[in-house]
């Protein structure tokens, strides 16, 4: 709670990358539940928290922060969830590493996931397969709404891969903006455009 009172104090314009963690993928019937957040507003350093009624209220108010630009691995999951099950659109959410990389190259999906993109981009390890075996649903008989295992993560490990998760997709972010700005540079401009 320090945390987030801290950061939704500091008027700084800057980038934060936000991840949730929950035990499905749609947060549309009773059983979908959000269990943590984690938030990188700088390359080095993440924090994450589990969410409840101490935490949620401020979690709102940062999702609220106008001088804060928001970042997230798929902000169609962030925004839905954050809508849904914390009843707030969240401001400036507007950059999605996801939609990032597939802009670059959009001939195969199956590379844009976090998991597989940071460690290409960053060097950094796998941080993931200790955690995945929890996060498998039954997507044959419920779709998208299969509940996962997520409640029988150790509350440290699960913190601990969420902070990673931000972190990295914070990260990733820079490196793909990067990529972009350099590929529109490829593009005509005014001055390079020469009249025959």
């Amino acid at each position: 709670v320090n945390e987030l009172k801290m950061r939704i104090a500091d008027e700084t314009p800057r980038y934060a990358a936000l991840d949730y963690e929950a035990n499905c993928l749609k947060p549309y019937n009773e059983s979908a539940k959000l269990y943590s957040c984690a938030i990188s507003e700088d390359v080095n350093d993440s924090f994450a928290f589990m969410l409840d009624d101490t935490t949620i209220p401020y979690l709102k108010e940062y999702w609220r922060t106008k001088n804060i630009t928001k970042i997230a691995h798929n902000t169609a999951y962030e925004r839905t969830w954050t809508m849904v099950k914390l009843g707030v659109t969240p401001y400036k959410l507007v950059h999605d590493t996801m939609l990032m990389a597939h802009t670059l190259d959009n001939r195969d999906r199956t590379w844009l996931s976090i998991k597989f993109l940071a460690p290409m981009l960053t060097g950094c390890a796998i941080w993931n397969n200790h955690i995945e075996p929890y996060f498998k649903t039954d997507k044959e008989k419920y779709g998208e709404y299969g509940v996962n295992r997520i409640h029988e993560i150790p509350q440290r490990d699960l913190l601990k891969y969420n902070a990673f998760d931000s972190l990295l997709e914070l990260r990733t972010f820079k490196i793909l903006m990067q990529y972009m700005k350099d590929f529109y540079n490829t593009f005509p401009n005014d001055e390079s455009i020469v009249a025959i």
